[in-house]
């Protein structure tokens, strides 16, 4: 069983608790939105910055769960998803094919390798990692990294996928009102 136990003291949001495959149905789809933590770094969110236009860095900012820092898990198939913002219906994208060190932006969906993501669970249970569904060219997929100093307003980027905890998150449901 994979159970995320977090007390965020947050009014409306609580944890999912469950396999990995329930755990995501529950989340899919637009009626379910969706804040992106980092694990382990006093809850910084995936945040659009408060812009809305396409190109826009994605960062981290305190959680705080404006619809800003929300965003729905949007089936793409295959097994794989968009993250879009609930505020500017923009998704998290490579702006381009993905290489390692690539900072993570806001944009339109296209249909593009770049902006379709994994969510698997991590080798210690107790958060999932966000993997890049754009494996074409690589042994060994990228996926979503938060430096471990990352700081209030810091870029989201990718890294070689090594399981560490600047790649674990926490996808936390919006309790409904």
């Amino acid at each position: 069983m994979f159970m995320v136990n977090i007390t965020l003291g947050i009014p409306g949001i609580f944890t999912l608790a469950g396999d990995p495959a329930n755990v995501f149905r529950q989340l899919s789809g637009r009626s379910h939105p969706v804040a992106i933590v980092k694990r382990d770094a006093q809850g910084l969110s995936f945040d659009t910055g408060l812009t809305d236009y396409s190109g826009a860095p994605l960062t981290v900012w305190s959680l705080h769960c404006e619809s800003h820092q929300l965003w729905y898990l949007d089936r793409r198939g295959r097994g794989t998803v968009s993250l879009r913002s609930v505020a500017t219906g923009l998704v998290v994208s490579g702006r381009s094919a993905l290489t390692e060190g690539t900072g993570l932006t806001m944009d339109e969906w296209a249909s593009k390798p770049w902006q379709t993501w994994r969510i698997r669970p991590t080798s210690t249970k107790r958060g999932f990692a966000i993997v890049s569904a754009d494996d074409s060219f690589r042994s060994e997929p990228l996926a979503v990294d938060v430096t471990d100093n990352a700081g209030l307003g810091s870029f989201v980027q990718v890294q070689r996928w090594r399981d560490v905890p600047s790649q674990h998150f926490l996808l936390l449901r919006v309790r409904e009102p």
